[in-house]
């Protein structure tokens, strides 16, 4: 999306991108949950993919969240429903667009991407805004990795 590749251009000192590269097993929540909070996915953890709950361990939302002086301090997201599914007590606004049917490329990369520039024009309040688009890995679970 070259709006990720815009914002880091445009604003370099707000902007972090985090490239991930997975190995089996590709289980999305198991990796974002230990993302967030620090830790490291282990293949018996495969079973939270169908069973996602509020997640209780410290992480960096809820530190952005409670830091000193961070009472306002917003936190926004949009993209993958199982964000706010995780996390989302500690999102302040947030959209989450259903992203079990792989042979959809394009409605919730759409979605979360208009939403983001929605926030983003109305200069919005938002301490930390998070993007989750996944077109690109349904077409990997879909069609293979090397199409």
């Amino acid at each position: 999306m070259s709006v990720m590749r815009d914002l880091r251009e445009s604003f370099p000192e707000g902007t972090m991108l985090f490239p991930m590269t997975s190995a089996s097993p590709t289980v999305t929540s198991v990796r974002v949950k230990n993302l967030v909070n620090g830790g490291i996915s282990t293949f018996f953890e495969v079973m939270e993919e169908f069973m996602i709950s509020e997640t209780a361990e410290d992480n960096i939302l809820f530190q952005v969240k409670n830091r000193p002086g961070g009472e306002d301090d917003k936190v926004v997201f949009y993209g993958d429903h199982m964000w706010p599914e995780r996390f989302g007590t500690l999102f302040d606004r947030s959209k989450g667009y259903p992203a079990h049917n792989l042979k959809d490329f394009d409605t919730l990369d759409n979605g979360a991407a208009s939403d983001i520039l929605k926030e983003l024009d109305n200069g919005s309040d938002f301490k930390l805004m998070i993007g989750h688009i996944i077109g690109i890995d349904s077409a990997g679970h879909t069609v293979g990795p090397f199409h």
